[in-house]
């Protein structure tokens, strides 16, 4: 699993967060494992944008929303073009419209 999550990281599919420390009198950690965010660039043309499209929808189909609760947004991120939203709140949008 750990050469798995390091390859994905190598080629920018995955990048972690560090656990957060606080800077209270406390030395707890509220979070003790970094969060992974997963992220998918899409470099245009409507076909592989819509094939984009429908691979999230059907990951959300997989995910245990009893355990995992619901994605907070499905985001196919595109080198270009307008960005605009589905009734089903799968958006695309392009990597100019991120900000920090």
């Amino acid at each position: 699993m750990k050469s798995y999550l390091e390859a994905l990281a190598r080629l920018f599919v995955t990048e972690e967060l560090p656990a957060w420390r606080p800077h209270l009198r406390s030395r707890a950690e509220l979070r003790r494992a970094p969060k992974r965010y997963f992220a998918e660039v899409k470099l245009g043309g409507a076909e592989p944008i819509e094939q984009a499209v429908s691979s999230l929808r059907r990951l959300r189909e997989r995910i245990d929303t009893e355990r995992m609760g619901n994605p907070a947004k499905l985001i196919v991120v595109t080198a270009g073009g307008p960005a605009f939203e589905y009734p089903d709140e799968t958006a695309v949008v392009p990597i100019t419209a991120l900000a920090p």
